[in-house]
């Protein structure tokens, strides 16, 4: 494969907008990275979990989290409906 592919294209493109929203929003980027310091506290409280399904919810739920989070430092500001929106509809 020659070039860059789209997909690469709009990953590289929403790093680019997570990094800048991490600058432009840094109060709520702190205040997401202290949900997920607790997250991982909570997994140190878990290292042999009497019940293994309490360890594997605690991950589940910090990955999605992340994920969330992940998300919202993407588009807090940098809304891309030139490329998303045609994608999601088939155009």
């Amino acid at each position: 494969m020659t070039g860059v592919d789209d997909l690469t294209l709009f990953l590289k493109t929403v790093q680019h907008h997570q990094q800048v929203n991490r600058e432009r929003f840094a109060e709520p980027y702190r205040l997401m990275q202290r949900v997920n310091d607790c997250f991982v506290i909570a997994q140190q409280a878990l290292v042999d979990p009497k019940q293994v399904l309490s360890g594997v919810l605690c991950l589940r739920s910090q990955y999605a989290y992340k994920a969330a989070a992940g998300m919202a430092g993407a588009i807090a500001s940098a809304r891309l409906p030139g490329s998303i929106e045609p994608a999601c509809s088939g155009s």
